[in-house]
Parts: C-alpha cells; sequence; structure tokens
C-alpha cells in the first residue's frame, strides 16, 4: 500500500477509518496532486473529494484525478453551496486543511452548524 502526504496523515486517517470504502473528503490547500498530498490515496478507495488549491501552478496536475478540484482561495468559497452541490453529506469523513495562518479563517468559513467532520 502506497502513501503520499509527507507526514503519513493519509495513513494516519485510513487507519483510523479501517480503510473505509466511499467516503468523501475536502481538502483545503491540498497543493500538488499527488506527491505530497493528504488525499489523493483515499481515491483508491472510492472516496469522493473536493481539493481546493489557490496555486494555478498544480491545476494540470488535477487533471487525473477524480475529485473535483477548485483553483480558488479558500477564504472566497461559499462551502454550502458547493457541499449540496456535490451531494456530500452532513457528516464529511476528513477535512485536511493546509493554508498556513489562513487556516483559522478557512475553518469559521465552513458551515460547521450543518456539516461536520469526524476528522480533522
Amino acid at each position: 500500500m502506497h502513501f503520499f502526504s509527507d507526514d503519513r496523515q493519509d495513513e494516519f486517517v485510513a487507519n483510523i477509518f479501517k480503510f473505509k470504502r466511499n467516503g468523501y473528503y475536502l481538502d483545503i490547500g491540498s497543493c500538488a496532486s499527488v506527491g505530497s498530498n493528504n488525499t489523493y490515496f483515499f481515491e483508491s478507495l472510492d472516496w469522493k473529494g473536493i481539493c481546493i488549491e489557490k496555486n494555478p501552478m498544480f491545476n494540470d496536475s488535477y487533471k487525473t484525478r477524480t475529485c473535483r478540484f477548485i483553483n480558488a482561495d479558500a477564504l472566497t468559497i461559499d462551502y454550502e453551496k458547493l457541499f449540496k452541490e456535490e451531494k456530500f453529506p452532513l457528516s464529511i469523513d476528513y477535512l485536511s486543511l493546509d493554508i498556513d495562518q489562513e487556516s483559522v479563517k478557512a475553518l469559521k468559513k465552513l458551515p460547521l452548524d450543518k456539516y461536520r467532520f469526524k476528522i480533522i
């Protein structure tokens, strides 16, 4: 089994979920699509996901991914609308959040009164 994140976050989360199939994730600050990515592994388990990355240099690398890729500033997204469009459940399995000093601002943008994450 091959994992891709730098600090084994994907391996940690996969083990907590006992390699659950058909889960859901949101990856804010997803960076590169495969190498050093915290959610790429979950596509091998048929998870549905959304990857958000502000830097356009990674856009082409997402063409081989099954996730919905959004090249935008994570602080400008209407997450409730996005979750509804993507038919996400109210309980989302995994949130990977890595936008440095903006991470707390991004958390405040999430509709946590309606949607919950099992692991952040």
